[in-house]
């Protein structure tokens, strides 16, 4: 995977559940029961493909019934079972067991130095640069608080080169800056079906006009919500995209509680382009200038200097 804390996340999901493994007492024919059963649950009720969902539910029942999970069984060894009936019925490789909460409590307490910086140039060309983790709401109010806070530019780069965690509301609300409100900005598809997303109004803040050109420099490590806000804009034709690929990382992962000690990771949604109705799935948002993130500054400045 080309982003950095997703390579951190599936370490820590990894060393975890091997630790926990190693450690883990037996599994009673009990436990096994009603895991097996709370898995299957979550695939009815959450995994965002029901049809798939239905048929990995009966792959872990048929197991159950046949005896195949064993009384006495360590975790690693129901891991792997369960693993092998989830990925043989849907083809997700995207599943993750996880051994008590020793990863989900490393994974909350990561975040990375948050930063914002906003400045104007003297002939009006904007810049806002967002660094690090967006995952918290006060963060959200910082980012409110430097576009707000910036003169109307008559260019404006948003650069997003090291930006880490968001959210789907975070991108929402940002698009409100730039995208009317009863604009559909993308698509998420959840086993209740398909539902537009639409943009979200910052209050008391008018957004910038659609004559204020604006560019959009991104990395392989932007990932998850921050390509959906940057898919829309680039969709709508509001912004022009500079840099490299973005990761792919179109799903929306769900952690829950099967019991005391184990967590079920699984794709809950996925997020599709509202046009072709096609995720950027393991494939990324594609820019419309090519660059190395090092470049992409300077190849928006170029085009916004031909633009005067």
């Amino acid at each position: 995977m080309k982003s950095e804390h997703f390579i951190w996340f599936i370490f820590y999901l990894m060393l975890s559940s091997n630790l926990s493994a190693n450690q883990a007492q037996k599994m009673s024919a009990n436990q096994v029961s009603i895991a097996i059963e709370t898995i299957s649950n979550s695939l009815v009720d959450v995994y965002v493909n029901p049809n798939k969902g239905a048929l990995a539910v009966d792959s872990l029942k048929t197991k159950m019934n046949r005896g195949s999970f064993r009384d006495g069984a360590d975790f690693h060894w129901f891991k792997n079972e369960v693993y092998n009936a989830l990925r043989m019925t849907t083809g997700d490789n995207s599943f993750e067991l996880i051994h008590n909460t020793f990863a989900i409590e490393l994974i909350s307490k990561h975040n990375d130095e948050t930063a914002v910086k906003s400045q104007i140039s003297s002939d009006g060309v904007g810049y806002i640069e967002l660094k690090g983790s967006f995952a918290f709401g006060v963060n959200r109010e910082l980012i409110a608080s430097h576009i707000s806070g910036l003169p109307t530019p008559s260019a404006l780069i948003l650069d997003l080169r090291t930006v880490d965690e968001g959210s789907i509301e975070l991108s929402q609300t940002m698009l409100g800056y730039f995208i009317d409100l009863d604009q559909a900005i993308g698509l998420l598809q959840t086993n209740k079906g398909i539902e537009p997303i639409y943009a979200i109004q910052t209050p008391e803040f008018e957004r910038f006009s659609d004559h204020i050109p604006l560019y959009i420099l991104t990395s392989s490590f932007v990932s998850g919500p921050w390509e959906l806000f940057i898919h829309a804009l680039q969709e709508s034709g509001r912004a022009v995209i500079i840099g490299e690929e973005t990761m792919g990382l179109a799903s929306i992962e769900t952690l829950i509680q099967i019991s005391e000690h184990i967590t079920l990771s699984l794709t809950s949604g996925m997020l599709m382009s509202v046009k072709e109705r096609i995720s950027w799935h393991e494939q990324g948002v594609v820019p419309d200038h090519f660059s190395s993130s090092e470049k992409a500054l300077d190849i928006a400045l170029s085009l916004i200097s031909e633009r005067q």
